[in-house]
């Protein structure tokens, strides 16, 4: 006999346990000119991005010397039930005057566009690959926002017939982000924030997460799609944190040096903020990761599962992961001039007029 109430309480159990998923997405990059295979801890990670790929100006996949560390990589990952994506970048190159030259160049004409999405549908389909990470960060115009949501309209019609995801990567905040088209949140499976990459002289710093974070919730981003970056080098020189550890500096300490980075006490807090707040968190670079009690990736799975040494416990104790009103952190930045675009101005005189 049916039971109706049964029904929504199984129903409920669904939901609850597909939101646990949710949050606990870690995605991983790792890169094509560095690092070891076999170096990746598989075991800590649910995606995988290899970067990159680069196309040409008409829309073709240019040439790939990783085929064979990559086919590798799709192994070992698939082997331990991790995602790979083929990370596509392109921001900087094909003008001398427009820093996403080649992504306009590609995006606004249709015949690069659907050159574009065929042979990167080939290319996913060649390396038995589950998804496309975009990596065009800098839409610096409305026609460029324009170019962008139309590509990645086509990309998600295209991986979404065949059962594959799509996920962008995203500027921090400011102006760099401002352009950015919003119904592209639709369209993907989740979005990287590189809450982290900034001139800034504190955006290593969990509170730059944080308020990076705030602003593409504000701007529409689902908890659930949002990604918090953590970086696994110096802000400078990039140095690797493998590095940092061999060479005597403390893990829990957040700077080396003069450089800065996330030792352990950062990762917790920032892992926190995306258990609480996010869909979970973005790491640049997996290899440059230590295996032991040093482990950042392990440290992201203790917060995640809840399972904590009592150094850890007592870290947390002292973050305080709670967001603060999304539209005060909005406000702040038009004060500062840090958000510009078309959409911006219209969320903040929505809220005026609440107010």
């Amino acid at each position: 006999m049916f039971n109706p109430m049964k029904s929504i309480v199984l129903a409920l159990l669904v939901i609850g346990f597909n939101a646990v998923i949710a949050q606990n997405k870690v995605i991983g990059y790792t890169s094509s000119w560095a690092g070891n295979e076999e170096e990746i801890q598989y075991s800590k990670l649910t995606h995988l991005n290899f970067a990159f790929v680069f196309p040409n100006t008409d829309g073709s996949i240019g040439e790939f010397d990783e085929a064979e560390k990559l086919r590798r990589i799709v192994e070992k990952a698939h082997q331990n039930d991790v995602k790979v994506y083929i990370s596509v970048a392109g921001w900087n190159l094909g003008s001398e005057s427009k820093e996403d030259g080649l992504w306009e160049t590609i995006a606004e004409n249709t015949k690069s566009r659907k050159l574009f999405v065929k042979h990167l549908m080939n290319f996913v389909a060649s390396y038995h690959l589950d998804g496309v990470d975009i990596y065009w960060t800098y839409p610096l115009s409305t026609h460029a926002a324009n170019g962008y949501l139309s590509l990645m309209k086509d990309l998600n019609v295209q991986l979404t017939a065949k059962g594959k995801g799509l996920s962008a990567v995203v500027a921090p905040i400011g102006e760099m982000a401002a352009y950015y088209p919003t119904e592209v949140f639709a369209l993907v499976d989740h979005v990287n924030i590189l809450s982290y990459e900034s001139k800034d002289s504190a955006s290593f710093g969990y509170d730059f997460a944080h308020k990076s974070l705030n602003y593409w919730i504000m701007r529409g981003l689902s908890t659930e799609k949002a990604i918090v970056g953590i970086p696994f080098h110096t802000k400078y020189a990039w140095d690797s944190y493998e590095n940092i550890v061999a060479h005597g500096a403390s893990a829990y300490d957040c700077f080396h040096k003069g450089e800065q980075y996330n030792g352990i006490n950062q990762v917790l807090a920032k892992t926190e903020l995306a258990k609480s707040n996010a869909g979970g968190v973005m790491i640049w670079e997996v290899t440059h990761d230590v295996e032991g009690a040093n482990s950042l990736l392990t440290a992201i799975g203790q917060v995640q599962k809840g399972v904590l040494t009592s150094h850890h416990i007592n870290t947390l104790n002292n973050v305080n992961a709670i967001l603060p009103q999304h539209k005060e952190v909005l406000l702040e930045g038009v004060a500062h001039g840090e958000i510009i675009g078309t959409a911006n101005l219209q969320a903040v005189k929505k809220i005026k007029q609440k107010d």
